[in-house]
């Protein structure tokens, strides 16, 4: 059976101009995969005219951060926005800056526990040495006090991979939804730490496809009940770990030339991934069936899915939100940021998202 649904229209910021002919097709590729497809002439060399189906503008504050080029993340209880570089948080319904975390240099980008509570971030930290002012570790922070709650050490003793000056990095993180474990991804090793007591747990030795990111690509996830954690892999594998013991469940390929990101849906039924061909898709965990939505814009950046399972949300580099079925694929709605171009970030419900730009954060609703 092949998946039907209505494509999504060609879409417009500012005064890009599109051709109005879209074709579409629903082709079976390979087995289980279904791919349904919209095309379009981007360079608008016909003569096209534009098409604006703009987001609703929920509202706009004015925003002390000014970092037009620092890569920012959103907290998911969608209170905070973190400027990654200079680790600055602001408040979302204010715009103010709330504090800073000690922390320099990052190379993976920072992640919460659900409910905002907790974040954790790695990067150069001070130290209590004379000899030593700065090492690299990866600091569980309080949000709400500004305090670190535990300081985990670079792992550079074990394998060669993620190396920079003869010292081990850190490209990844992730943090279980209870707080209790936290993962640290380098090119061939995963490290699992129980924030509790600061103990190592695990190490898990692999070829992982983990990169320098700090544009809020997730690479290492927990599920939502914190019973599996997810890791991506060479060449599209992606790599799913029971948290109860550690041991492989299963191995999804994804295609696509490589995941970029990750996203478990709340009833940890389906896996969500943005490829490095920028196209969003849905493995079905039960059956390993791959569902393409394959948008007019091929340059999806995140994904998350809304608490009932029920839709998922595509963030594009351009501020394109898509919300689509997982099951089918089908194109349920789109919404432009228009007026509102900053970096598009994630809120809660998948039915809204956030542009940061310096000088203001603006809320946009998906229809």
């Amino acid at each position: 059976m092949v998946a039907e649904g209505s494509p999504a229209q060609p879409v417009s910021r500012g005064k890009r101009v599109l051709l109005t002919v879209l074709t579409v097709t629903a082709v079976f590729c390979g087995a289980g995969t279904i791919v349904i497809g919209a095309t379009t002439d981007w360079f608008g060399l016909t003569g096209g005219r534009e098409k604006d189906p703009c987001g609703q503008p929920l509202g706009v504050v004015p925003a002390e951060f000014a970092e037009k080029e620092h890569p920012v993340a959103a907290s998911p209880d969608g209170r905070f926005v973190l400027d990654q570089v200079a680790m600055e948080l602001f408040d979302v319904g204010t715009g103010r800056k709330v504090r800073s975390f000690d922390q320099d240099r990052p190379t993976a980008s920072a992640v919460f526990t659900p409910d905002g509570k907790l974040m954790v971030a790695y990067g150069e930290v001070p130290t209590k040495s004379n000899l030593i002012g700065w090492v690299n570790a990866a600091v569980v922070w309080n949000v709400d006090t500004g305090k670190a709650v535990r300081t985990f050490p670079v792992p550079n003793n074990i394998g060669t991979g993620g190396r920079q000056n003869d010292v081990r990095l850190i490209l990844s993180l992730a943090i279980s939804p209870n707080g209790r474990y936290l993962a640290t991804g380098s090119d061939d090793l995963v490290r699992i730490w129980d924030v509790r007591t600061g103990r190592r747990v695990k190490d898990i030795s692999e070829k992982f496809g983990f990169a320098i990111n700090l544009d809020g690509a997730s690479t290492l996830q927990f599920s939502a009940d914190g019973s599996r954690l997810a890791a991506i892999g060479k060449g599209g594998q992606v790599l799913i770990f029971r948290t109860e013991d550690w041991r492989p469940e299963a191995e999804p390929f994804i295609p696509g030339g490589g995941v970029r990101t990750l996203a478990f849906s709340p009833d940890g039924k389906y896996l969500a991934a943005v490829s490095f061909d920028r196209r969003s898709r849905v493995v079905e965990l039960s059956t390993n069936r791959t569902i393409v939505v394959e948008y007019a814009i091929p340059m999806m950046r995140t994904v998350a899915f809304s608490p009932d399972s029920a839709s998922l949300l595509s963030l594009s580099e351009w501020g394109v939100a898509v919300r689509s079925e997982p099951l089918t694929g089908r194109v349920l709605a789109v919404a432009d940021s228009c007026d509102y171009a900053g970096i598009p970030l994630h809120l809660p419900g998948a039915k809204t998202f956030l542009t940061v730009e310096p000088g203001q954060f603006a809320k946009v609703g998906v229809p």
